[in-house]
């Protein structure tokens, strides 16, 4: 997705080779903590990454790892 900027579910689907019930759940499931943005744009949705989010996510997954390996 980071190199197409935004894709539709069609364009996931051929790429990641979900069906479209998992891939659905998949992108509300993203949708909902916010690590993916649906836009309409004519007349379908498209969908790309919330870089910003993605980042604070891999930062905190980063400083918990770190604490968990000091133990």
């Amino acid at each position: 997705m980071k190199e197409h900027h935004s894709l539709t579910a069609f364009e996931l689907a051929m790429y990641t080779g979900l069906n479209s019930p998992e891939l659905e759940l998949q992108l509300e499931k993203l949708c909902e903590t916010d690590a993916v943005f649906a836009e309409e744009e004519n007349w379908q949705v498209r969908f790309s990454l919330n870089e910003k989010r993605l980042s604070r996510i891999a930062a905190c997954a980063r400083a918990l790892a770190a604490g968990f390996l000091e133990r």
